[in-house]
């Protein structure tokens, strides 16, 4: 879920020249935390969105935890969104409070550094391999296991990625989140709104591994320029292993494909074309998880 989140930051650089310090090609949305404006109904009814069939109908070529290893990014097309479970429920050893720092460790443009959102941005997300990212994160007890708490998550990663003032709002569910986001800077406001369309976990060996798609819909206010919307669909996969009491190791990709507009002129519509149903941006991170309470 954290990176999830994360993936809807990488959307902010596409709308808007944004000049802040704490914000990367990497972290730019939080979107990393993240899928999708309209949160389901919203989605459904904005006339600037279309919904892509043929995305939705693939099947997945791989099983979760190949999808996180392979380093073959030619082979990633869109898994069919399976909801498997109301929510992501994790072993009972990561209930608590912990601080993770997410390390980049690779960034990948499968069709083109043109799909990918072009040379300065691709440029900007390379230069991110090697830094890390330090937030909180916190993990509740529940019937046995443990779930994020979702809402305190999204917070921490914004706040981390784009400055202490830059949350005027969160609301999550395991579902849906929805956030406003005011970059320090950036002259403007975003809300990024993020429906989860499918999750699913494995357990291989000491290895949890969770997978959840979604749409990222992200739309851009400013004074002085017209309001822009963009439209992704993301998938993020995290595993954990726990290596002592109070010490995980983890390993997140997100994967990024395209979305269609209603306008079959569109910019949108043509690089999604372009994509051919491939994914465009494969990001893979390093995660050390210290607890800091129970």
């Amino acid at each position: 879920m954290l990176t999830l989140y994360v993936a809807v930051l990488m959307l902010l650089p596409l709308t808007a020249p944004l000049a802040i310090k704490h914000q990367s090609a990497r972290r730019a949305v939080i979107g990393n935390c993240v899928r999708i404006i309209s949160v389901g109904a919203t989605i459904a009814a904005s006339p600037a969105i279309a919904a892509s069939p043929a995305t939705a109908a693939r099947a997945p070529t791989m099983d979760i935890f190949e999808r996180l290893t392979t380093t073959d990014s030619q082979k990633f097309e869109p898994p069919k969104p399976l909801m498997t479970a109301p929510d992501i429920f994790y072993p009972s050893w990561l209930t608590g409070r912990w601080s993770a720092s997410s390390t980049t460790t690779s960034v990948t443009a499968p069709c083109s550094i043109a799909l990918f959102g072009g040379q300065r941005l691709y440029e900007r997300a390379v230069a991110e391999i090697g830094s890390s990212l330090e937030y909180e994160c916190r993990f509740v007890p529940y019937e046995g296991g443990a779930v994020a708490d979702r809402a305190f998550n999204v917070e921490s990663i914004a706040r981390a990625s784009m400055g202490t003032l830059s949350v005027d709002q969160i609301d999550a569910t395991p579902n849906k989140i929805h956030s406003v986001l005011k970059p320090k800077d950036s002259g403007g406001r975003f809300t990024v709104d993020i429906l989860i369309e499918g999750r699913t976990t494995e357990t291989i060996g000491s290895t949890f591994v969770t997978d959840e798609i979604g749409t990222n819909v992200l739309k851009s206010e400013f004074k002085d320029q017209a309001n822009l919307v963009s439209l992704k669909r993301v998938e993020t996969i995290s595993s954990y292993e726990l290596v002592e009491n109070g010490l995980v190791m983890g390993k997140q990709k997100t994967i990024t494909f395209l979305e269609p507009s209603n306008d079959p002129t569109s910019r949108e519509t043509t690089f999604f074309m372009m994509s051919n149903g491939r994914a465009v941006d494969v990001r893979t991170y390093d995660v050390v998880y210290r607890q800091k309470e129970r």
